[in-house]
């Protein structure tokens, strides 16, 4: 089950465990449902995690707030491609043009969860900066003329429904 979590009850969850608001959190947190996330609601969290108060209470300092928001990105990116849609992986030319070096291929028909991009920074003179939110990759999508032989989760699957980095 996927649902809307509303910013004040993941924020009054995170405060206090023991309320509602806190109980459903620890269900999140326990994969009972998935949360869906847009990207206007990740900017507004991030920002309400600013509050001089909110922060004194949960106790979190600049990096952990930051490490926390990453993590919601990464939860709010998932792609899920039917039978007859494959995709192919492009890092954007910006980032090309600074020195970035990445190599990411296809996204097979039936792929679902979230997609895990590597890249290095060859550009000796200049660190990578990538900010939350910046455009990195762009995804491709090639309509098959039918419908997949076998798909992704009937061949391997090995990634399929992964949420976050996994290595295995």
């Amino acid at each position: 089950m996927k649902v809307v979590l509303d910013t004040n009850v993941l924020l009054s969850g995170l405060m206090f465990p023991e309320g509602t608001p806190g109980r459903i959190v620890a269900a999140w947190v326990e994969a009972r449902f998935e949360v869906a996330f847009s990207l206007v609601q990740l900017a507004e969290i991030g920002r309400v995690l600013e509050y001089p108060k909110i922060r004194r209470k949960l106790g979190w300092d600049d990096q952990q707030i930051e490490l926390f928001i990453k993590q919601l990105y990464i939860r709010a990116e998932v792609v899920e491609l039917g039978p007859t849609v494959a995709g192919s992986l492009w890092l954007r030319t910006t980032w090309i043009r600074r020195g970035v070096i990445a190599s990411f291929g296809k996204v097979d028909a039936g792929f679902r969860g979230t997609l895990t991009l590597g890249a290095f920074n060859a550009n000796v003179s200049d660190s990578l900066d990538l900010p939350i939110g910046e455009r990195f990759a762009q995804v491709v999508f090639e309509d098959l003329t039918s419908p997949a032989e076998k798909a992704y989760g009937e061949r391997s699957g090995h990634y399929q429904d992964q949420r976050g980095v996994r290595l295995r």
